[in-house]
């Protein structure tokens, strides 16, 4: 029997598209014909048949019924799409009905459908909103999707979130491809998890060289552990070919840590002569390269020797400061397992949320890294302008066009006459348009000083030997308009000479 209305009430609302209305209720559709109990008040549910893709399914609270499309329009997606889209009329007013109209009614028909036809059916509304899930396998997103779960269904490969999930590899992949060398790479919580990743392969006995500059919540984590593991730490001047050579003759180590550029000062690590001198005296020396200032767009340890490149994502990955995580990528299978056992039994565990963010912005790294670098040029030029009046010396890392190809984004310079650090404090307090605090590396430009920041961690007297002092400023260049920022700068220079602090 052709279907040309169906009891229409006063108040029906206007007819709308059944794909606008679909979407509208694609929280509550159900397949499989699976039924619901009669609500005290009309409803209407709309959805596409699991077993049967010409079937919809329509509830009004009183009657259900089963809409079969007989033509090749089957879908109540794209139903009678030259002539016009299908439409529901539906009403919400006491002792509506349900009203369905097509506007090539050739195409529909409608019979009964009984709820008690399957004996596997859901009967009652508190199972249906439990177990209720659309099957989108046949979806195609062009954006990766969110896979906000902490469990997978049996069989699946995924198992659990703490083991995998597709966002982090998502990530994973793409640094994979980024450090070229690496089998594959690891998505932790953050960049210090990946530090700990790191040292769960030592133990009691084994020796470890670090750099002297590093981030000084690396410096306290690595005296920290090794201490309490009975592991020998050696901190040496891997920048200095002499103090190098000693240092790595001396200790012989298992493990060798660094960041390059370095944090602060920007000095530049010879990456493979610091992986060939090690290797020599311990072929299995692992040598650790922290990556993340100088990204892989500009810098790949892993071609140049290193045995692990690792990151913290919350810096030019990510960009925005709205994340933390960090990622490890390896060059041999061991780390790599260990990393992942870092995560799967030590909780290192990152949020898909996060990770899918981090995987979008990642589509830009290339684009702000280029901002970043022009930017940062621009401001190097006015400081150096500088250096008669406020600026004693700005640092930055040597780019040799092998090791190092590019870089932008954070920078260094020292405060004429402020051994104190005043005026460096009033300098960051003057700025307008540099965040103060901890973000670093995205899109917003920020200043720091170090001595209080970065390192504060450390006690005084590990800066003092480090050459760390309360007049090293650190800028972060954003995306903003260079222009804008170089007038901010000279403004702050302008407000400390003229204002000086009682």
């Amino acid at each position: 029997k052709k279907v040309r209305s169906v009891a229409t009430k006063e108040r029906c609302r206007p007819s709308i598209p059944v794909h606008r209305f679909a979407r509208t209720l694609s929280t509550t559709a159900y397949h499989s014909r699976r039924t619901i109990e009669k609500a005290s008040y009309p409803a209407v549910i709309l959805s596409r048949s699991s077993t049967d893709k010409s079937d919809i399914h329509v509830y009004s609270g009183s009657e259900f019924q089963r809409f079969t499309f007989l033509d090749r329009a089957r879908s109540p997606v794209y139903a009678d799409q030259k002539d016009g889209p299908t439409s529901l009329n539906y009403a919400r007013g006491m002792g509506s009905s349900l009203n369905a109209t097509t506007r090539r009614q050739s195409s529909l028909s409608v019979r009964p459908f009984s709820t008690d036809s399957r004996s596997d059916e859901a009967s009652s509304m508190s199972t249906l909103l439990v177990r209720s899930k659309p099957d989108f396998s046949s979806a195609k997103p062009i954006a990766t999707p969110l896979f906000q779960t902490g469990a997978f269904e049996s069989g699946d490969p995924y198992f659990y979130t703490r083991a995998s999930n597709p966002n982090f590899e998502d990530v994973e992949e793409l640094f994979t491809r980024m450090d070229g060398g690496a089998i594959g790479s690891v998505l932790l919580s953050s960049g210090m998890a990946t530090i700990a990743g790191v040292l769960s392969s030592l133990k009691t006995g084994d020796r470890v060289v670090a750099n002297t500059l590093l981030y000084g919540c690396s410096v306290r984590f690595l005296k920290d552990y090794c201490a309490s593991r009975g592991i020998r730490l050696d901190f040496v001047d891997l920048s200095c070919e002499s103090s190098r050579a000693a240092g790595l003759a001396s200790s012989q180590p298992n493990l060798v840590f660094v960041e390059t550029p370095t944090n602060p000062f920007l000095r530049s690590i010879p990456i493979s002569a610091l992986a060939a001198e090690a290797k020599s005296y311990v072929p299995n020396c692992q040598i650790v390269v922290d990556n993340t200032w100088a990204t892989p767009l500009f810098q790949r340890p892993l071609e140049l020797g290193a045995d692990v490149a690792i990151y913290s994502c919350s810096k030019f990955f990510s960009g925005h400061s709205d994340l933390i995580l960090g990622v490890a990528s390896c060059r041999e299978a061991d780390a790599l397992e260990s990393f992942k056992r870092q995560r799967f039994y030590h909780g290192a565990v990152p949020d898909p949320f996060a990770a899918w963010l981090l995987r979008r912005s990642m589509q830009t790294l290339e684009l702000r890294m280029e901002k970043h670098m022009s930017s940062t040029s621009q401001v190097v030029d006015f400081l150096e302008s500088e250096s008669h009046h406020h600026v004693e010396e700005v640092f930055m890392p040597h780019v040799d066009g092998e090791q190092l190809s590019g870089y932008g984004g954070l920078l260094f310079f020292k405060m004429k006459n402020d051994e104190d650090g005043s005026k460096a404090d009033r300098f960051a307090d003057a700025l307008s348009l540099f965040d103060r605090g901890t973000p670093m590396a995205t899109v917003r430009s920020a200043v720091a000083i170090p001595y209080t920041g970065s390192h504060a961690s450390m006690t005084p007297d590990e800066k003092e030997q480090i050459g760390l002092g309360k007049d090293i400023v650190r800028l972060s260049v954003g995306i903003e308009n260079p222009s804008d920022l170089i007038l901010d700068l000279r403004r702050a220079f302008g407000i400390i000479q003229s204002k000086p602090k009682p």
